[in-house]
């Protein structure tokens, strides 16, 4: 997603290009060739999200902020450098380093905030929560505690409580509590 001010001014998804199969349909080259993710990009047909953004946005991407969920790859850095993009923000590394070095390089800023839980706010919440259930390996109560979970922090960022750095370092303290818990049992 391309971000001017406080307007959204695209959105990106990956996929084929325009009238082209989605991969699920036909296979996936990359699949079928053992080809590591990050490796060997040129034999993909994919176009990735940011690229797409990039493309919907036109000129209104210069000066702008790109929210990815993973790190950009080598082509899509160079992409958003030429696009103008002022800074990036993501939520998963990716296995490949040189579109990170690039943007570092070109003076991008390059922030990472890890997101637990997303719901869309257009539908009901027990809806959602059956959706996100349904790929997720948490049970219903579980799913229900980490959404007042996420209430309760953004009460406390909105009422100026915590800011959202303090909420995101909280959320990695509590990841590794959890992980330092499950190796010791």
């Amino acid at each position: 997603m391309v971000v001017n001010g406080d307007v959204i001014v695209s959105t990106g998804y990956n996929g084929n290009p325009r009238a082209m199969p989605h991969c699920e349909e036909i296979g996936c080259i990359r699949d079928e060739l053992k080809i590591p993710s990050g490796e060997r990009m040129e034999i993909c047909t994919g176009v990735h999200s940011e690229m797409n953004a990039l493309l919907f946005a036109g000129k209104d991407s210069r000066g702008g902020v790109l929210y990815t969920t993973i790190v950009p790859c080598n082509t899509c850095a160079k992409m958003i450098v030429n696009a103008g993009i002022r800074r990036v923000v993501y939520a998963e590394g990716y296995p490949d380093k040189m579109g990170l070095v690039l943007l570092e390089e070109a003076g991008i800023p390059v922030d990472r905030i890890p997101i637990e839980l997303e719901v869309p706010l257009s539908r009901p919440e027990e809806e959602t929560l059956e959706i996100v259930q349904a790929g997720s390996t948490l049970s219903m109560e579980e799913m229900r505690e980490a959404l007042a979970r996420k209430e309760q922090l953004m009460a406390q960022i909105a009422a100026g409580k915590k800011t959202i750095n303090e909420v995101a370092a909280d959320i990695i303290q509590q990841r590794v509590a959890s992980l330092k818990g499950e190796k010791e049992s």
